[in-house]
């Protein structure tokens, strides 16, 4: 479909009131904006320590902790997840027999008896090392129940646990998702990106629950555990310390501590989580996911799925799409083949929004990680585009970089440029779901903080390092307020790459306060950045305008203490070279110069695309409220705003009359489409 953007008198005598001032898609396409960094922060987070009493474990014996909710596939169905039992590691670990404690949830409806029980299936997991220095883990018993004839739009209370010991949990309440249909839609949907567990997770956690969200949506990336060496030390590359260990360490008590941390949120909202790159955790025998797949609950077989990594579910008129980027996806692949089925029987009549989520974004301007998703976007743009995905989102947008030293004479610089977050002032709220009076989660102090640490193996792109593991050749140098003198700088002939002594001359002459490059684990060798950023898109579809694409939402830093993103690779010198965007765990090269518009025989744009209407670096979530079967509110939280502050907002507008939708259910009659505008003689048809 074509570059033509349909009048606007179409849907002009819908007025929505409180919306005076916050534009629409129909507006669009926006003129790209860019705000500038906020200078009264810096983009970095320091982790929550293990000594924090908020991710300490308070159960004793086999006391459910770690408590969570997810949903089925459907109002009626919902997940309650639970950890019983100590986690060891060690040397010498022993696994806990989940055979040993039962799963039952016992629940009621709010204000009658608990009545009612369902029992389920455990489950415990190992994290193995078998390399001399590093410690194995296994962890406790993971327990999951399906609760199953649940009233829609209900409070619900519960206790899970095992009654016989007796080791139940105290008493926790949920409300199920609204049935589905055109008029009925859950409350506010909190979608977060790469949150790990830092004092600016904190502050996120923080404004996410002031918003009282009905559903939570975690884009990937979760607690970060691959930031750790396997004795709980935070690392800036594991070879440094484990010079010999031909793995990625991991430290998985930090999945514990998140456990903890967000038990208070979501043992009554629950989250819905698609996997990101930190959940990779590779272990011996190639081993992946581990982690990820065994601690959340997933509607996957109830979706048609056969995988953690995709599966779908229905939150009232929603039907959400959550994939996978991590494993194949090609046109001959199960997901693509699932997906395929999954669209072709969505019934728009009933779910008229359809939204999709997965973690590295198509549609990102910023240097890191450009274009890196790309041979994703060319096996499944075209499905989503014909069935008409109206909001994608993703995460996966920050910037990491290792802290280099030279490359043959390594000498340990210190580190004296702190920066500090500003720290949000604390909030009063109400309980998310009534009528609980449970503790929330408090805002803490931003500490300062220091140099930043790269969670992935490091290899080195020149010929003269002939082995990427070991400590005497690693690649690692660190350039911090050169203008202070704090660093020498290797000349060109100590075994500084040349384009990488170009590049940090060139930064040092601009007087950066702290600059730093690094080198991934994709296997290129080429220096690699996470990105993590807010960015928000124009309707687009292949790189170009259109009214019937999809609305592209970047929402890629939660609080984790990777920094956020900056550079944008469409400003002089920023472009990537085209050979380092591939990631290993995504497939091969795609990325291609652009063979039309204005970017055309160019890999970037040299100024921000026009597929780009907003843009800027900050930690915050978003909460998306779909108001009817036309209209939807998105609303960007900024962390370092008040809690009464939208970042950016606006209102995402579907046209299903000027974009027709592919679906079986109109392949056989092809049935009248219904209007279900609620009184249409009015001027207001949905309040704020």
């Amino acid at each position: 479909m074509g570059f033509v953007w349909m009048p606007l008198v179409l849907l002009s005598f819908i007025f929505v009131e409180g919306s005076v001032g916050v534009p629409s898609t129909l507006d669009g396409p926006l003129e790209p904006v860019t705000v500038p960094l906020d200078n009264n922060f810096r983009g970095k987070a320091q982790d929550l320590p293990e000594t924090h009493p908020l991710v300490q474990r308070i159960v004793e014996g086999f006391e459910p902790e770690q408590i969570s909710l997810s949903l089925s596939t459907t109002y009626d169905s919902v997940w309650i997840s639970w950890i019983t039992g100590e986690f060891q590691i060690g040397d010498n670990i022993t696994p806990l027999d989940p055979e040993t404690v039962a799963s039952v949830v016992q629940y009621g409806m709010y204000e009658f008896p608990i009545t009612d029980e369902a029992t389920g299936d455990s489950l415990v997991y190992n994290q193995l090392y078998p390399f001399e220095g590093l410690q194995n883990y296994t962890s406790g018993i993971i327990h999951h129940v399906c609760l199953t004839g649940l009233q829609p739009d209900t409070l619900y209370q519960y206790q899970c646990g095992d009654p016989s010991i007796p080791a139940m949990s105290d008493v926790y309440y949920f409300r199920t998702m609204p049935v589905s249909g055109p008029k009925s839609y859950p409350n506010r949907v909190a979608v977060v990106g790469d949150l790990g567990l830092t004092y600016n997770t904190t502050s996120t956690i923080d404004h996410l629950m002031s918003n009282h969200p009905a559903l939570v949506l975690l884009v990937g990336d979760v607690c970060y555990a691959n930031l750790y060496l396997t004795n709980g030390t935070g690392s800036d590359c594991y070879s440094c310390s484990f010079s010999q260990t031909p793995i990625h360490e991991t430290y998985q008590p930090r999945w514990d501590y998140w456990g903890r941390y967000m038990q208070p949120l979501v043992s009554k909202v629950p989250i819905m989580v698609v996997e990101g790159n930190h959940e990779i955790e590779q272990q011996a025998e190639n081993q992946t996911f581990v982690a990820y797949s065994s601690r959340f609950a997933f509607p996957s077989e109830e979706s048609g799925s056969s995988s953690t990594f995709y599966y779908s579910f229905n939150a009232g008129g929603i039907h959400f799409i959550m994939l996978g980027a991590y494993i194949s996806y090609d046109k001959s692949a199960d997901q693509y083949k699932w997906l395929e089925r999954d669209l072709a029987y969505v019934d728009r009549e009933v779910t008229p929004w359809l939204v999709a989520v997965w973690h590295p974004p198509w549609y990102s301007t910023y240097k890191a990680h450009y274009r890196e998703a790309e041979c994703m976007r060319a096996e499944m743009e075209d499905l989503l585009y014909k069935y008409g995905v109206d909001i994608v989102f993703n995460g996966h947008i920050i910037h990491v970089l290792a802290v280099f030293k030279s490359l043959r004479s390594i000498e340990n610089l210190p580190s004296k440029h702190v920066h500090n977050q500003i720290n949000p002032t604390s909030h009063p709220r109400q309980p998310i779901a009534q009528p609980p009076n449970l503790p929330s989660l408090t805002t803490q102090p931003q500490m300062p903080h220091t140099a930043q640490r790269n969670p992935h193996t490091h290899t080195c792109p020149w010929p003269e390092i002939s082995n990427p593991h070991s400590a005497s050749t690693h690649c690692s140098i660190a350039v911090v307020n050169p203008t202070n003198g704090i660093i020498k700088l290797p000349n060109n002939g100590s075994g500084l790459h040349p384009w990488l002594h170009e590049r940090v001359l060139k930064l040092m002459s601009l007087g950066e306060d702290s600059i730093e490059a690094g080198l991934g684990a994709n296997g290129s060798g080429f220096p690699q950045t996470r990105v993590h950023a807010y960015e928000r898109s124009n309707r687009v579809y292949n790189y170009t305008l259109d009214p019937c694409g999809p609305i592209y939402i970047t929402v890629g830093d939660g609080g984790n203490m990777e920094k956020i993103a900056v550079a944008h690779a469409d400003e002089a010198g920023n472009c990537p070279e085209p050979s380092t965007t591939p990631d290993e765990y995504m497939g091969g090269f795609c990325a291609f110069n652009f063979t039309s518009g204005p970017a055309e025989g160019k890999f970037c744009w040299d100024r921000q695309p026009d597929y780009s209407a907003y843009r800027e670096s900050s930690f915050g979530h978003g909460i998306l409220e779909v108001k009817n079967e036309s209209h939807a509110l998105w609303t960007w939280h900024r962390n370092q705003d008040m809690y009464n502050i939208a970042g950016d907002q606006i209102y995402i507008v579907r046209q299903p009359d000027i974009c027709p939708i592919e679906s079986e259910f109109l392949k056989e009659g092809e049935p009248e489409r219904k209007t279900y505008l609620e009184d249409t003689q009015s001027s207001t048809i949905f309040s704020i």
